[in-house]
Parts: C-alpha cells; sequence; structure tokens
C-alpha cells in the first residue's frame, strides 16, 4: 500500500541518501523525480519541509549529468511552487533560474525587490527566497554593493511580515552574519541604514524563538508519549509513528485524524492523543 500523505517527510529523508553524489546517476534521477511526485502527492507535507528539502535538491542542479541536472531543475521548481505566497509566485521562475545559473542572481534580486510585499511570511517562503537572498549578500564586483543594499531592503521588507518567529529560524543563521557584516562595512550611509534595520528586525525574531520551546525539545516531548503509549510494540511502527507525528507537530497541525492516521495500526487509541497532547504542553 502506499504511504499516507503524512509519511512524505519520512519519505524525503529516505530520498536524501539517494541523491548523494556517489550514488549512480540512475539512482539521483530516479530520487530527484520521486522528490517532484511528492511535492505534488503531498504538497502541504513537502512545503513543511522545504528548509531542509532546497538545500538537498540545490547542488543536483549544477550536476555534470545532464539528465541528474534536469531532474533536479524539475523538482527545485517543484519545490518552489509550494512557497504559497502570492506575492512571491510571480518571481519564482527567476528564483529557479537563479539557482541553476548564479550569474542571474542580480537579476532575481531586482526582480523581487519590485515586488511588493502584503502577504504573511513564512517557512515555505524563506525556504523559497533565503538562497537568493544569502548567495547575494556574498556577490563581489562591480555593482555588489548596490546589490546587498536591495537585498538588505527585501530581508527588511520581509522580515516585517513575519508572524511566527519560529518560522525563520533556520534562516537567521544564513543571513544575519552577512547582515552584520555588511552594516559594519557599508561606508554609504543610506545603505548602512538599511542594514542596520535589517539586522534590528532579525534580532528582535532572534529574542522571540530563543524564549520558546526548541524543535528538539517539542520532538523529545512527541517521542516520549508515543513510547510510553505505544511501549512493547514493533520497533518498526514506533519509529514510523514517532517520524509521522514529528512532521505534524513541526508543521504544528492539530487536526485529530491526521495524529490518528500515525498511530492506528498500534491498537492504542490514546497513543495519538497523548502525542498531541504533549506537543502542546511543550510548545504552546
Amino acid at each position: 500500500a502506499a504511504l499516507a500523505p503524512e509519511a512524505a517527510p519520512l519519505e524525503f529523508a529516505a530520498l536524501y541518501g539517494a541523491m548523494a553524489v556517489e550514488k549512480q546517476w540512475p539512482t539521483r534521477v530516479a530520487a530527484l523525480e520521486r522528490a517532484a511526485h511528492l511535492c505534488v502527492a503531498a504538497p502541504k507535507q513537502a512545503a513543511a519541509i522545504l528548509p531542509a528539502l532546497i538545500p538537498e535538491l540545490t547542488p543536483c542542479l549544477w550536476d555534470t549529468k545532464k539528465e541528474v541536472a534536469a531532474a533536479a531543475k524539475a523538482a527545485v521548481t517543484a519545490a518552489f511552487g509550494l512557497s504559497g505566497n502570492r506575492d512571491v509566485e510571480p518571481v519564482i521562475p527567476k528564483l529557479v533560474s537563479a539557482a541553476v545559473r548564479p550569474k542571474e542572481v542580480p537579476e532575481a534580486v531586482h526582480a523581487l525587490a519590485a515586488t511588493t510585499f502584503v502577504q504573511s511570511v513564512d517557512s515555505p517562503t524563506l525556504a523559497t527566497v533565503v538562497p537568493l537572498l544569502s548567495r547575494a549578500l556574498g556577490e563581489r564586483g562591480a555593482g555588489a554593493v548596490a546589490l546587498k543594499r536591495q537585498t538588505a531592503l527585501i530581508i527588511c521588507n520581509m522580515s516585517k511580515l513575519v508572524d511566527d518567529a519560529r518560522d525563520a529560524a533556520p534562516f537567521l543563521p544564513k543571513l544575519l552574519p552577512g547582515l552584520v557584516k555588511l552594516a559594519d562595512e557599508m561606508s554609504d550611509p543610506e545603505a548602512r541604514d538599511v542594514c542596520e534595520r535589517s539586522v534590528a528586525l532579525m534580532q528582535r525574531l532572534e529574542a522571540k524563538i530563543a524564549a520558546m520551546a526548541s524543535a528538539d525539545a517539542v520532538k523529545d516531548a512527541v517521542e516520549a508519549a508515543l513510547a510510553d503509549k505505544l511501549k512493547g510494540g514493533d520497533a518498526t511502527a514506533l519509529a514510523y509513528a514517532k517520524g509521522v507525528c514529528g512532521a505534524l507537530a513541526a508543521r504544528r497541525s492539530f487536526v485529530s485524524s491526521e495524529w490518528a492516521k500515525g498511530t492506528n495500526f498500534s491498537g492504542a487509541a490514546g497513543a495519538a492523543a497523548a502525542a498531541a497532547a504533549a506537543r502542546r504542553a511543550r510548545a504552546g
């Protein structure tokens, strides 16, 4: 039988190893094609793990084997299409193109800078745009200063629209050090002001995150509740339940029927409820 959509994060995790450069190219192509399919078959679940998925797909874009590169582009396009942000959607073709051809980074940044951001910015949106912004902060040569100022302004505008600081957690280490360095180095007062405002907004998000339970703490609470309810059961089944319920916890989903599907094979009717309660108690 096919795995439930909620098991998609577990399947993605298995596919990452098959995408590795040391694998035979047909294996890598198959893994990339499956990843693209899962983005269509399980869009909610795939969108929730874009911060992990996109960094796994991106290196394959530059593979010397054209079949791998083509499959990677199709998978990245499918993944970027899950951003769910109407403001970003028109720019997605340029984001994909810049990921494939880094020389197109300035053009993609200009397109993003021309975007008026009004919709809330969440984890899938950030997963889609942060690779471009991170690369732009490291640009050198002619026009780099103006490009970095534009990038800092985009980060500033998007940071204001992050409703849940936890969505920004995976991306702060990728952007904040570069912004701090840029604010120190900028000689142009206007550009430095933009960088400093961006740094201040991101540090505010960082402080909010520090006051919340960590993702690892939430994961541990969910797994402990499941282990208690399913003790004595099959180890493989328990690992599957932990994976599915852990993925639900990560995307802050509390639909009881979805949690029940993760443990309905176990015969322990209270397992899903206990795990969901543990998640709520630990993270709020």
